[in-house]
C-alpha cells in the first residue's frame, strides 16, 4: 500500500520503500531510547482506567463498543473495541495490551505518511519518522495509553487522504476498510470530512474518489452518532475568542511553543514566507493542493477546538487538542523542504543540512518540553493487579460474595473493579470482613458504579 512508481512531478525521486521502513525503524529506536523508563511501567493513564473498570470481567456484548463510556457524547469505537477484546486475558497482562496496543497504532500513523509517497528525499526519509513521532505526536500519552487511539487513529486516516490511486485490487480493498474503519477512532475525523471534499473535487481518479467517498460517508455516519451538538458556532462572533484562536495557532503551533506569546506579527510574517514559498512551486500543483490540505487542517484542528462546547471547560488547549495541528505542521514543514530540495544527489550536502536542522528541532522541542518523553509512574498497579488476580481464584461467585478493588492512585480517574458475584443478593465484602486477607488498601467500602446494582 505504498506511493510505489506512480508519475512523478520532474525533477523529483522516486519513491524507496526501504528507506521509508528504515525511516519508521529509526523512530522506533529512538521513542525506545528516550522514554524506557515510562514504556516500560503501563499505568492505565487517563479514560483508559474507566475503559478498563467498564470492560473487566469480559461481560459486556461486543456491541457494547458503540456507546460511549468516558462521559463524552461521542464514540470511540476503536478504542473500545482493544478494550473489550484484552478484556478476555489475563487482568496482570491488560494495562501492557493496552500500551502496547497505543504504541502500535501510534507508530503506525506515523508509518503511514512515510510509506505515502509525500516525502521521496532519501535522508529526509529517515528523518521524517522522527519529526513526527518524536515533535509532531506531542505526548507520550499517543504511545502509551490505548484511549489516545482516538488521535492517532485520526492521523493515520487523514494520511491515507494523501495516497495516491491503489495499484491492485489488494490495495484498494485495505484502503477501503481502513477509510471506513478509522472515522469512528474519535471526533477529530471530522476533519476528514471537507478535506476528502475539496479532494475529491481536484481529483479527476476515479478509484480515489472511490475512496474519498467512503471517507465521507464513513464520517458522516460517525457524526450521526454524536448524541446532541458540540459546536457553538456563536464563538465566532466574540473577538477575544478569535485573538485566542490566532494566538495559539501562532505561538503552539507555528513556533512549537518555544516562547510566551509572540507578537502575533510574527505570525503573519511567517505566512508571508509560506506564500513565497508556494510561488517558487507555482508550478507543482500537487504540492499545492497537499500544502492547501495541510495547512487546512492546522487552522481547522485549532478551530474545532475554539468552537467546541469543552472551550467553557479547558478555556485554553490541552496537547491533545493540537495533536493534529502539531502533526501536519511538521509534516508541511518535511514536505515542503522535500519539494525545494527536489531531485539532488546523495552527497548533496543540502538534505543532510535539512535534516541536521529538523533533528536540532526535534532535541530541542523535547528537551524543552519533557512531557513528550516522560510522565510520572502510576505507583501500586502491580499489586492492584495482583490483588485482583488473587480475589478471581477465591470463587467468590460460588459464595454470592463480591469484593469492590480501587487503586489510590490520587488521579481523576482510577480504575474500579468488581470482582466475583454480580447478582443482586451478594454480599459485598469490606476492608474489615474475615474473608479480606490480601490488598485491603484497595477495598472499597460500598459499590458505585451506575452499569449494575448489587
Amino acid at each position: 500500500m505504498n506511493a510505489g512508481q506512480d508519475r512523478l512531478p520532474s525533477g523529483r525521486e522516486p519513491f524507496r520503500p526501504a528507506w521509508a521502513l528504515a525511516g519508521v525503524g529509526l523512530l522506533v529506536v529512538c521513542l525506545l531510547l528516550r522514554s524506557w523508563p515510562s514504556l516500560t511501567r503501563p499505568g492505565l493513564f487517563v479514560e483508559d482506567a474507566v475503559l478498563f473498570s467498564h470492560y473487566y470481567g469480559h461481560t459486556r456484548p461486543v456491541s457494547d463498543i458503540f456507546a460511549s463510556h468516558i462521559g463524552q457524547r461521542y464514540l470511540t469505537v476503536v478504542a473500545d473495541f482493544f478494550a473489550w477484546a484484552w478484556a478476555w486475558a489475563d487482568v496482570r497482562w491488560q494495562p501492557w495490551l493496552y500500551q502496547w496496543t497505543g504504541l502500535v497504532l501510534a507508530v503506525a500513523s506515523v508509518a503511514t505518511v512515510s510509506f505515502s509517497g509525500l516525502v521521496r528525499n532519501r535522508v529526509l526519509l529517515l528523518v521524517c519518522p522522527l519529526a513526527l513521532g518524536l515533535t509532531g505526536l506531542n505526548h507520550l500519552y499517543y504511545y502509551n495509553t490505548l484511549i489516545y487511539t482516538m488521535y492517532t487513529g485520526v492521523l493515520m486516516l487523514l494520511a491515507l487522504l494523501f495516497y495516491p490511486p491503489p495499484q491492485s485490487v489488494r490495495s484498494f480493498v485495505v484502503q477501503a476498510l481502513l477509510l471506513a474503519l478509522l472515522p469512528w477512532s474519535g471526533p477529530y475525523s471530522l476533519l476528514a470530512l471537507p478535506a476528502a471534499l475539496f479532494l475529491f473535487v481536484c481529483t479527476a481518479n476515479r478509484t480515489r474518489r472511490v475512496l474519498l467517498a467512503v471517507t465521507v460517508l464513513s464520517t458522516l455516519a460517525y457524526f450521526a452518532t454524536v448524541s446532541g451538538s458540540t459546536v457553538q458556532l456563536v464563538n465566532l462572533l466574540r473577538p477575544w475568542i478569535l485573538v485566542q484562536y490566532l494566538q495559539t495557532v501562532f505561538d503552539k503551533i507555528f513556533f512549537f511553543d518555544f516562547t510566551r506569546h509572540l507578537p502575533m506579527w510574527y505570525g503573519f510574517l511567517l505566512l508571508l514566507a509560506i506564500a513565497a514559498v508556494s510561488w517558487l512551486l507555482r508550478r507543482d500543483r500537487e504540492y499545492l493542493l497537499q500544502a492547501a490540505v495541510m495547512l487546512g487542517l492546522v487552522f481547522a484542528s485549532i478551530l474545532l477546538f475554539f468552537l467546541s462546547v469543552k472551550l467553557g471547560q479547558y478555556i485554553t488547549t490541552s496537547d491533545c487538542h493540537r495533536v493534529v495541528a502539531s502533526f501536519f505542521w511538521m509534516l508541511f514543514l518535511v514536505v515542503t523542504v522535500d519539494r525545494l530540495l527536489g531531485d539532488r544527489p546523495l552527497h548533496s550536502p543540502w538534505p543532510l543540512v535539512c535534516a541536521g536542522l529538523l533533528l536540532t528541532l526535534v532535541v530541542f522541542d523535547n528537551r524543552r518540553h519533557p512531557h513528550k518523553g516522560w510522565v510520572p509512574p502510576v505507583s501500586g498497579l502491580a499489586a492492584y493487579l495482583e490483588t485482583i488476580r488473587f480475589y478471581e481464584q477465591q470463587g467468590l461467585g460460588e459464595k454470592k460474595q463480591a469484593v469492590c478493588l480501587q487503586l489510590p492512585s490520587g488521579r481523576p480517574m482510577q480504575p474500579r473493579v468488581l470482582v466475583g458475584y454480580r447478582g443482586a443478593d451478594a454480599r459485598l465484602l469490606l476492608p474489615m470482613d474475615a474473608e479480606i486477607v490480601r490488598g485491603r488498601r484497595f477495598v472499597c467500602r460500598r459499590y458505585t458504579f451506575n452499569e449494575e446494582r448489587l
